[in-house]
């Protein structure tokens, strides 16, 4: 009998230690990449069972909860995703990507103020990390640059595609641009019917073409193309049909159940190249009032996407757009400025901007825009006026 309660013993040991041992680095990422392709392939229910036994096999990854968390999300199941963030940024609480997903997750369920508070919180904390201390100034910058797409993000999502698109822009001048970032900029084109500009984005989107995200977009940005009022040559004619003929028949292919299509032609906002999906709005204009979200963000040394496509073009659109340089904001900036009678300068607070970005396009410090208006933090008040000197 002693022997037999020893041999239990030790048989529940072991069952333990198995229950309890780390994933392999190998096994870790296969977890990862099976849920990413189900996200990105809007399949959230597989996403999610996927998850949970990740999260069995792993109760201590953060990463592990935050696709259960875009999991939820994607299902609309606002509160188990919010706990998920919760748990994910508890066990990695200084991962400001993880908190920029969450503020989109808030800014999802219309929480606007929440998610501007949280857009805020994480790109000041990037941005004051010390690249001397274990980050390197290229992973800091693709940070920044992933917290700013996700605000474009949640500008989509309000219809304020001027915003979303002046925010996606900035990250393209980044060295190395969120795949997210070409997915969102092409919804934010497509919804205000300027199908040449959502043809080029999604055409340079470097993820799996062959995603239902990706597919989707093309099918709608191509249709947009051959249908609108564009000077098509009969050759680029030919090649559209072609084209939209060979994307179609991939979508209907038969797929796996982590990539099976669920969803008809549809725009999908992502982060982190994991997707939510959203229906594109044919609409130009939105009576939405904003939230004051961080607008954008600057990189000195990034190399910007440029080049002009024409609406007379055909579908062989290689070539990045033009983005619009700090110059330029400045220049736009400069025309906002007005002076008092006793010859101070100010602006008067609009939607779009944020203490950061008002001190990138003024020459003024954050600090300084805080004293000289007696701000309690650097949240800007709409409609106010905020003085520069």
């Amino acid at each position: 009998m002693k022997f037999k309660n020893i041999t239990i013993l030790s048989s529940t040991a072991l069952l333990l230690g198995c229950a309890t041992a780390p994933l392999s680095t190998t096994d870790e990422q296969q977890y990862i990449d099976k849920i990413n392709t189900s996200l990105n392939n809007n399949n959230p229910a597989t996403a999610l069972a996927i998850s949970k036994q990740f999260i069995k096999k792993s109760p201590a990854s953060a990463i592990a909860y935050e696709l259960q968390a875009k999991s939820y999300q994607q299902l609309s199941e606002y509160d188990n995703a919010e706990d998920s963030y919760l748990q994910a940024l508890k066990l990695m609480h200084n991962n400001n990507v993880y908190r920029a997903e969450y503020a989109y997750l808030l800014c999802s369920d219309r929480q606007y103020s929440k998610a501007q508070s949280e857009y805020q919180k994480a790109y000041t904390a990037e941005q004051d990390k010390s690249t001397t201390n274990g980050i390197s100034l290229q992973a800091k910058n693709y940070n920044l640059a992933m917290i700013v797409s996700s605000t474009a993000d949640c500008y989509n999502l309000q219809g304020l595609y001027d915003n979303a698109i002046e925010s996606y822009e900035l990250v393209l001048q980044n060295k190395d641009v969120p795949p997210s970032t070409y997915i969102g900029i092409s919804k934010a084109y497509l919804a205000q019917q300027n199908y040449p500009k959502a043809a080029l984005y999604i055409s340079s989107y470097p993820g799996d073409e062959n995603e239902s995200t990706a597919l989707n977009l093309k099918l709608a940005a191509l249709n947009g193309l051959l249908n609108g009022n564009y000077s098509l040559s009969p050759t680029n004619r030919k090649l559209l049909q072609t084209k939209i003929a060979l994307l179609s028949q991939k979508q209907r292919q038969p797929q796996s159940a982590s990539n099976k299509l669920t969803a008809p032609i549809v725009a999908t906002t992502s982060t982190n190249h994991v997707t939510t999906n959203t229906s594109v709005p044919a609409v130009k204009n939105s009576t939405t009032k904003p939230a004051p979200i961080i607008a954008g963000m600057t990189n000195n040394n990034a190399s910007a996407k440029a080049a002009q496509v024409s609406q007379s073009n055909s579908t062989a659109v290689t070539k990045p757009l033009a983005s619009e340089s700090l110059a330029t904001q400045r220049s736009r900036f400069k025309k906002r400025i007005q002076s008092t009678k006793a010859g101070k300068h100010y602006i008067i607070v609009e939607p779009q901007d944020t203490l950061f970005n008002i001190s990138q396009r003024s020459g003024v410090s954050q600090q300084q825009l805080i004293t000289r208006n007696h701000l309690k933090n650097d949240a800007v008040p709409l409609g106010v006026k905020l003085y520069l000197d």
